[in-house]
This record gives structure tokens, sequence and C-alpha cells, in this order.
């Protein structure tokens, strides 16, 4: 099958118009491509912040089961205050300072989370 034959104008009309697409999709492109950069950047932001809160957390809940689970099988240890059933000075600063990093990095992930969404619904409000 042959295309009837074209005028030099109009052939150069249509080239332009070809390349004009193809600049315009090269641009849309770059710009998806950084807006994934930035989606992927926010998620590991986001995903780094709750897996070290989820340690922090596990590392405290760890020690006090252990503890608890010494006290219901009877065994005493050395590193046991005299009092017995109160904390050593040292674990209640670790166990505030493990509080204030969880709040902490909750908060920085909240805050990343909140504007990913935010970006996200603009994106879907306003498609081009």
């Amino acid at each position: 099958m042959q295309l009837p034959e074209k005028n030099e104008s109009e052939k150069m009309t249509m080239i332009s118009r070809v390349n004009q697409k193809k600049t315009e999709l090269q641009e849309k492109a770059k710009a998806l491509a950084g807006q994934t950069d930035k989606v992927i950047l926010n998620a590991a932001v986001i995903v780094g912040a709750l897996m070290l809160t989820f340690f922090v957390v596990r590392s405290i809940a760890g020690r006090s089961s252990k503890k608890s689970k010494e006290e219901k099988s009877g065994e005493t240890t050395e590193a046991q205050s005299p009092e017995g059933n109160e904390p050593s000075l040292l674990s209640t600063v670790g166990s505030r300072i493990a509080e204030g990093a969880v709040i902490f990095l909750l908060g920085l992930a909240k805050e990343q989370l909140t504007t990913y969404l935010k970006a996200r619904q603009k994106e879907n409000e306003n498609p081009q």
C-alpha cells in the first residue's frame, strides 16, 4: 500500500509535529521519572523510620519480657536492684530515651506519609 504523494511543505509540517510530540513525550517521561524518584525516596524514609521504631520497641519489649520470665521462674540475678522490683536508673533513662526516639521517628514517618499522600491527592485531582 502506497501513501499518496504529498508536497514538501506538508511533509515538513508532519515531521515537525512528530518531533514536537516526541519532545513532549520525552519531557513527560523525565517529569514522571523525577516524581518516581521522589516517591521512592519518601517511601524509603518512611519504611526506614518504621523499621527503626519497630526494632527499638521490640528491643525494649524484649528486655521487659525477659525480666518477667525470670521473675516468674523465681530466678534472681545479681544485676537486680536491692529493692527487687524497682528498675535501675540506667534502665529507666534508657527506656525514656528509647521512648523519645520512638515518638520522634513516628512523628517523622507521619510527616513524610502526610506529604506523600497530599502529593498523590494533588496528582489525582490534576492529571495532566
